[in-house]
C-alpha cells in the first residue's frame, strides 16, 4: 500500500503551484502519491500540473471543468486516494523535505490515527507570523481542537476516514475536520514547523470577506445540527463567524451584511454562550474583546467610527 496520499486542490495558482509540487517531489519518503485536483482554473495551472504528471508516475491529475470550491475538490481527491494516510496541502504552500517520512514513522510508532505538526508561517514580505497551534497527545478535547481543525499540517489514517465516512462540506469546508479529530482514538504531535504556510496579500485568508464568514457560519450550523452533543460549541463557532462577519462588513462598508450578521447573532442569544468567555475571551486583550463582542455589533455607524479610529 502507498504510505501517503497528498491531495492538493489547485485553483489559479500558476505562480506558486510549481514550488509546492517541488517540495513534495523532494520528500525523503518516496512511497507516496500526489493527487492534484484542478478546480476549474482559468490560468495556466492545469498545464503546469499536467507537465509534472507527465514526468513522474506518482502524480495523478483530476481535472474538474468547473470551480466547485476547495471542500468538494478535496473530496474528489479522497475518492481516488489509495494511501494508508492522507494529507491535505494548499497549492501555494510548501513543506519540509522530511515531513512525510517523519510523520509516517511517528504515526506507526505511536499507533496514531492523526499526526499533527507545527506550522511555519511567512507573509509575502518574508516576515514570520503567529499561527493557531495546540499540542495534542491522546484523545482530542474541545480545548485542544478549538482553532486546531485546519486540514493542513497533519496526516490522517485512511481507516479513520472510511470509518466515519468523512467528507468535507462544500465551499470552504474547514471546520468539519473537527469530526475526524474527535473520532480519533489517538492523536499525536510533532512540535516542529514542517508545513510552511505562505500568507500572500490578496489571498482568501488575508482578505476580509463577509460572505465567506457567512458561508462558514452555515457550515458550522450543519455541524451543530448533526453533532447534538456539541450543540453549544458549534453555536459558539457560528457566533465566532458572525462576529468576524461584522468586522469584515465594517471594513468593506457593507451595511446590509452587517445587519444580516447582527440579526443572526440576536437569534443565537450570543452573549450567554459559555464558550465565548472560556475560549474566545482568553485569546484577546480585554480591550479587543469588548470592542469585538460588545461594541461593534451594537450599531453600524458606531462600528464605522471605531474602525476609522483604529485602522
Amino acid at each position: 500500500m502507498t504510505k501517503i496520499s497528498a491531495i492538493i486542490p489547485v485553483y489559479n495558482t500558476e505562480l506558486y503551484i510549481g514550488e509546492c509540487i517541488e517540495s513534495i517531489l523532494n520528500q525523503s519518503l518516496v512511497d507516496f502519491e500526489l493527487i492534484l485536483v484542478n478546480d476549474g482554473s482559468t490560468d495556466n495551472s492545469l498545464s503546469i500540473v499536467n507537465s509534472y504528471a507527465s514526468s513522474d508516475g506518482r502524480i495523478k491529475v483530476v481535472d474538474l471543468k468547473t470551480n466547485v470550491g476547495v471542500g468538494e475538490a478535496r473530496n474528489k481527491g479522497i475518492e481516488c486516494a489509495v494511501g494508508e494516510f492522507i494529507t491535505f496541502i494548499d497549492s501555494d504552500d510548501v513543506i519540509k523535505y522530511y515531513m512525510f517520512e517523519k510523520m509516517y514513522i511517528h504515526a506507526k510508532k505511536t499507533n496514531s490515527d492523526i499526526v499533527l505538526c507545527d506550522t511555519g508561517t511567512l507573509s509575502s514580505d518574508g516576515r514570520q507570523k503567529l499561527v493557531w497551534y495546540k499540542y495534542i497527545d491522546g484523545k482530542a478535547t474541545l480545548e485542544t481542537v478549538y482553532r486546531n481543525t485546519q486540514p493542513t499540517a497533519r496526516i490522517v489514517s485512511r481507516k479513520l476516514i472510511d470509518k466515519l465516512n468523512f467528507r468535507f462540506l462544500s465551499g470552504m469546508g474547514e471546520g468539519i475536520f473537527f469530526e475526524l479529530m474527535m473520532g480519533a482514538n489517538h492523536i499525536s504531535t510533532i512540535p516542529e514547523k514542517m508545513y510552511i504556510y505562505i500568507s500572500r496579500e490578496g489571498s482568501l485568508s488575508t482578505t476580509p470577506n463577509a460572505n465567506n464568514n457567512y458561508k462558514s457560519m452555515l457550515n458550522n450550523k450543519i455541524l451543530r445540527d448533526r453533532n447534538s452533543e456539541y450543540k453549544e460549541y458549534f453555536s459558539f463557532k457560528m457566533i465566532e463567524d458572525l462576529l468576524q462577519m461584522i468586522a469584515s462588513s465594517v471594513k468593506s462598508s457593507d451595511k446590509l451584511l452587517y445587519i444580516k450578521a447582527s440579526n443572526e447573532l440576536k437569534k443565537l442569544n450570543y452573549k450567554k454562550n459559555k464558550y465565548l468567555s472560556t475560549f474566545y475571551k482568553k485569546e484577546y486583550s480585554i480591550h479587543k474583546y469588548l470592542v469585538k463582542v460588545h461594541i461593534l455589533p451594537l450599531n453600524y455607524q458606531i462600528a464605522k467610527i471605531i474602525h476609522k479610529i483604529t485602522s
